[in-house]
């Protein structure tokens, strides 16, 4: 069963800690070396968090559950990362 936890406080924007998994793990061509994302400032709405939220589930959910949602899909991504590492 999936279970979110809304442990999460509510803001007025998704807090990205840059770590460039979510990226890696669609294999993004404009991912650099170091993690970062080379065209942040023009990037396509569907990988800003907000922008996604606002565009397409607004009306769907609260923006608690969406931001849930994303920050699972960060701590699984993070997750998985450590467990190859300890391989």
């Amino acid at each position: 069963m999936f279970t979110l936890s809304l442990k999460y406080d509510i803001v007025d924007k998704f807090k990205c800690d840059g770590c460039g998994l979510c990226c890696k793990n669609i294999n993004c061509k404009h991912l650099t070396e170091d993690n970062k994302c080379s065209i942040y400032e023009i990037r396509p709405d569907i990988c800003n968090v907000d922008k996604g939220y606002e565009m397409f589930f607004k009306d769907k959910m609260s923006k608690q559950v969406w931001y849930a949602i994303n920050y699972k899909a960060c701590d699984d991504l993070k997750a998985s990362k450590k467990q190859e590492e300890n391989k």
